[in-house]
């Protein structure tokens, strides 16, 4: 069993299928006859947004829910942290026996497989994201201080904004909507996540004065 590798003391050792030797317990890497073999697809099923402005006396709320289904990223960045043994999946700390695994079996020929693309760090790419929210006060000339008026000011608006707030995902690495430009010309269909920068969270407030 795949389980008896530390009760048994099998790992280090070989064993023979079809003529074939083989490492007890590590990864087989398989290719359909030395064909293309797809590991996954960058096209989403589905883009989808939502957006919703409400408006109550003074006070204006507005966001924007945007998400994607259906496509795969390939997580090189975590496929080199695998080389280095420092994926998260390389840490055995706290499971069975049964279940640990060397550090070769992530490194090396194991699941980084000496950088050469596998099925492994091929992720789902789901997610919804919190794109953009507003909050906004408004006060009109009747609410401002009678001061105000004496300069022309009619109106005054306070704004606090965030975009790429919140994403809800499954993805592993820091942001599902990374790509290479490289490859194809288009980090939206070359959906490979090798160390980019992930989308930037930025906040900020405005203030609109009319007169």
């Amino acid at each position: 069993s795949w389980e008896d590798g530390i009760a048994k003391n099998l790992w280090g050792t070989t064993g023979v299928v079809n003529g074939t030797t083989y490492q007890w317990g590590l990864p087989i890497g398989s290719l359909l006859d030395k064909r293309l073999t797809k590991l996954g697809k960058s096209q989403p099923d589905l883009n989808a947004s939502l957006f919703q402005d409400i408006s109550w006396k003074s006070l204006g709320l507005s966001f924007l829910l945007s998400g994607q289904w259906g496509a795969q990223i390939y997580n090189q960045t975590r496929a080199f942290a695998c080389r280095d043994y420092r994926c998260a999946e390389a840490d055995q700390a706290g499971k069975a026996d049964s279940a640990k695994k060397p550090v070769s079996y992530y490194g090396g020929a194991g699941v980084y497989a000496r950088n050469e693309n596998n099925s492994w760090f091929v992720e789902n790419g789901d997610f919804v994201k919190l794109r953009e929210v507003s909050l906004r006060y408004t006060m009109e000339e009747n609410d401002l201080p009678s001061f105000v008026g004496k300069v022309g000011l009619s109106r005054a608006s306070i704004n606090f904004t965030g975009r790429n707030v919140k994403t809800w995902t499954d993805y592993r690495g820091f942001d599902p909507e990374v790509g290479s430009s490289d490859l194809l010309g288009s980090a939206n269909v070359a959906r490979i996540d090798e160390y980019f920068y992930p989308n930037f969270r930025s906040l900020g407030i405005d203030v609109e004065l009319t007169f």
